[in-house]
């Protein structure tokens, strides 16, 4: 257990780590996994999704070839040895479902945003982007306001760079 997050939160995460991995059929002891997606704004995460999408063609790719029908042996012609039969492809190990843990910053947000909702029951997808309580009731007290517009123009600072950090267990 991690000794710098508070017990009751490490136990949810553990709980829903393995709950994940239960549905996923992964085993309970494999090694937690942790992907950290770099920031650099849309760039980075497009980069992002290509990299992901590559990695679900071949998981695609591989699983299809296991799944083709294994030729059996060629039965035998005037007393020489039969040929063997087509090889099989031992199964690989899954990638995109074994991440447990994505950390992302700045533009990797926007993928790590996306991945992580591929993860939500379909029902909770389907709702889309939802106004969180916290946000309803910053806006009910008045600490959320739009920027005020006056009649004069200011000239524009040059844009900052803040990093903005996410990171998640995907559940």
């Amino acid at each position: 257990m991690n000794t710098h997050i508070p017990a009751e939160i490490a136990q949810d995460e553990e709980a829903r780590v393995l709950s994940r991995r239960r549905k996923l059929d992964i085993a309970d002891n494999a090694p937690a996994l942790g992907i950290a997606v770099s920031g650099g704004g849309i760039r980075s995460a497009t980069v992002s999704l290509g990299v992901f999408q590559y990695l679900a063609h071949e998981e695609k790719r591989v699983r299809d070839e296991i799944a083709a029908p294994v030729t059996q042996a060629e039965p035998a012609i005037d007393g020489e040895p039969p040929a063997p039969a087509a090889a099989t492809i031992p199964p690989r190990p899954r990638l995109l479902s074994r991440i447990d843990y994505m950390s992302s910053v700045s533009g990797g947000g926007y993928f790590a945003t996306f991945f992580g909702s591929l993860f939500l029951p379909k029902d909770e997808r389907a709702k889309g982007a939802q106004v969180t309580p916290q946000a309803r009731k910053a806006v009910a007290r008045e600490e959320v306001r739009p920027p005020r517009r006056s009649g004069k123009r200011r000239p524009s600072a040059p844009p900052t760079c803040s990093a903005t950090r996410s990171s998640t267990a995907v559940a």
